[in-house]
């Protein structure tokens, strides 16, 4: 059976689907930065370069460079070219750093990692039943 295609309706669901493939691909990222301290490091630092970072984690200039510019290009970071500096605008620091803000998303951020290993399971119920229970995650 053939049917007519929407191009509209076509691209449409193409740019939904990339989006959503960068969101769920960005969580391992958030991840990484909640895991490692990062938002926190950043909330207490003015603009620092990946170098600058380096030095204050003791985390890899490199990795955190690659982890700064995809938390730039998604807009959780900002980025100065002229200094080469990254900052964590307050306003994002209350949400990601401060685990008094009734916003903070920290423990959802935790939960991200531990997902992973819980999908292999969930794919077993899918084919003989059963459930998973809340103690996996």
């Amino acid at each position: 059976m053939q049917t007519e295609v929407n191009e509209a309706k076509a691209t449409a669901f193409g740019e939904k689907l990339v989006g959503e493939l960068s969101t769920m691909l960005f969580g391992n990222l958030v991840y990484i930065g909640e895991k490692l301290g990062l938002f926190n490091l950043l909330a207490q630092s003015d603009a620092v370069t990946s170098e600058e970072l380096a030095e204050k984690s003791s985390y890899q200039p490199r990795y955190l460079r690659e982890w700064l510019s995809a938390m730039t290009a998604a807009g959780w970071v900002e980025y100065d070219a002229e200094t080469r500096r990254f900052r964590l605008p307050p306003e994002h620091a209350s949400f990601l750093a401060d685990a008094n803000n009734p916003m903070y998303v920290g423990g959802a951020m935790e939960m991200i990692g531990s997902y992973g290993g819980v999908l292999p399971k969930i794919i077993e119920c899918f084919r003989y039943g059963g459930g998973v229970g809340s103690d996996v995650l």
